[in-house]
């Protein structure tokens, strides 16, 4: 006995969501569909709604049209493969700044004969209906915020998609989802830009970026703490732009040889105009953490000293994720927890002196 017809919106994300079933099940390699009235009986849906759906298969090539015989759907081994991409919180149209992570992403894929498929919509609620109706795999959930997580939660426990989360954003508590994240390990970078400055002969640095109290939250106070290079509240600058002169000054009464920074793009362009109004025989060399802009600008600036970075390995955090998803698809490997940093090649041995 056929179901009852309904036509609503969710009969249709169930509807995709059984072609693709049966897609899988009954057609692996390929086959004509039996006439839209008994598909329609079948999924106990209106006739429309059923349109509706295998309308949704033929635009994302599961299916093909043809008048006056049917819809055949194509086989496996030529189908389309996704993985959804969603982008901040996913919740309008993305703005794409971390280019090069997202590339890296896009070559993982490519390189493993998927596609991608950005999705984004009015709401979180929304977001699962998305990734059904479009047919995807698995989901790369690049830097999501902290109000994402509960969606979050809910999809992996749902076990319809395999999932990644990219997490650029710290989060003192921990990662958004501790099993299924790639996170940029912050307290291990600081450690080792630490190590790096302390093997340069650098003892007095200066940090800009964020205030004391967020220093020492991030692990930048202890980790040059622990190679014997204290940074005093004085010595750290939320914004040079908002204290016109101090670096300066403590420049020349700290005796400070070397400048981390962190931040954004303006904050780190503001501290190369502060830089640029200290003499060069006092201007110190500048770490400055990795964000897509700073080559070009330290390309535009040749008066600003960059700290030499031997053997610099930084991991990028798309890349990661990507590899992580698609062993997980492609290999059957488990996805799990991965913590990256930005490391350098200093003899240990340099450390102890």
């Amino acid at each position: 006995m056929p179901k009852k017809q309904t036509s609503n919106g969710k009969a249709l994300v169930k509807t995709i969501k059984q072609l693709h079933e049966i897609f899988r099940e009954e057609y692996p390699n390929g086959g004509w569909l039996p006439s839209a009235v008994k598909m329609s009986k079948r999924f106990g849906v209106s006739p429309m709604t059923y349109h509706k759906a295998i309308t949704r298969m033929v635009s994302e090539h599961f299916a093909q049209s043809f008048p006056k015989k049917g819809y055949y759907v194509i086989p496996k081994r030529l189908r389309c493969r996704k993985i959804g991409l969603i982008f901040d919180s996913g919740t309008s149209s993305p703005f794409i700044g971390q280019c090069q992570n997202v590339s890296a992403i896009l070559d993982i894929l490519n390189a493993n004969h998927f596609c991608a498929q950005v999705l984004h919509g009015a709401s979180y609620d929304q977001l699962y209906e998305l990734a059904m109706s479009h047919g995807i795999e698995g989901l790369i959930w690049f830097d999501p915020p902290r109000d994402a997580q509960a969606t979050i939660k809910a999809l992996d426990k749902n076990g319809e998609f395999p999932m990644v989360v990219a997490q650029l954003r710290y989060f003192e508590d921990g990662p958004i989802h501790e099993k299924i994240s790639v996170t940029f390990d912050r307290k291990t970078t600081a450690l080792q830009n630490a190590k790096l400055l302390k093997h340069l002969g650098h003892t007095r640095i200066a940090y800009t970026g964020t205030g004391y109290q967020d220093a020492k939250i991030i692990g930048i106070i202890d980790a040059f703490k622990q190679v014997g290079i204290p940074i005093p509240e004085e010595l750290c600058i939320c914004t040079p732009m908002n204290e016109p002169g101090k670096l300066a000054k403590i420049l020349t009464e700290y005796k400070i040889t070397a400048v981390l920074s962190e931040g954004s793009s303006i904050r780190i362009d503001d501290l190369f105009t502060e830089l640029m109004l200290i003499p060069q025989d006092i201007r110190p060399q500048v770490l400055i953490t990795d964000f897509p802009k700073l080559p070009a600008m330290l390309a535009e600036s040749p008066q600003i000293k960059h700290v030499p970075q031997p053997g610099k390995q930084s991991p990028d955090i798309g890349q990661v994720a990507a590899n992580l998803l698609m062993n997980h698809i492609v290999h059957g490997k488990k996805i799990s927890h991965k913590s990256i940093f930005t490391s350098y090649d200093i003899p240990e041995c340099a450390l102890s002196r």
